[in-house]
């Protein structure tokens, strides 16, 4: 990723508390801006505002699961990392995510934000 630039950071959450936490714990650095997005179809909408990153869950309100947003993201621009975010332990899902070229893929627990905060850093 790019250094000293303030770097725009998508969640796409459809959780408004679990979004405004991480937000929160996100923008304790200041070079980090985010935008946050209940719905895959709202992230496609402003995705070409090119965030650097985009934390994305699994399941969404609206029509796109957390795999087709990423292959949206992906077909715009192969170069924005997106970091799945999910509830879902189940192997075959974090391995579709890897398959479809995320970056990681985080189960949401005690140290999810901790692991993100790595990642972003």
């Amino acid at each position: 990723m790019k250094k000293n630039k303030e770097k725009l950071i998508f969640i796409v959450e459809d959780e408004p508390q679990y979004a405004n936490m991480l937000k929160y714990e996100i923008e304790e650095n200041k070079d980090l801006k985010t935008r946050i997005f209940s719905s895959g179809e709202a992230c496609i909408k402003r995705i070409k505002m090119n965030p650097d990153i985009v934390i994305l869950d699994y399941y969404l309100e609206g029509n796109m699961h957390g795999i087709n947003v990423l292959k949206r993201i992906k077909a715009y621009n192969p170069h924005i990392e997106v970091i799945f975010m999910s509830g879902q332990e189940k192997l075959d899902v974090a391995l579709s995510a890897m398959k479809h070229n995320a970056f990681d893929y985080i189960v949401k627990n005690e140290s999810a934000f901790v692991r993100i905060k790595t990642m972003i850093n």
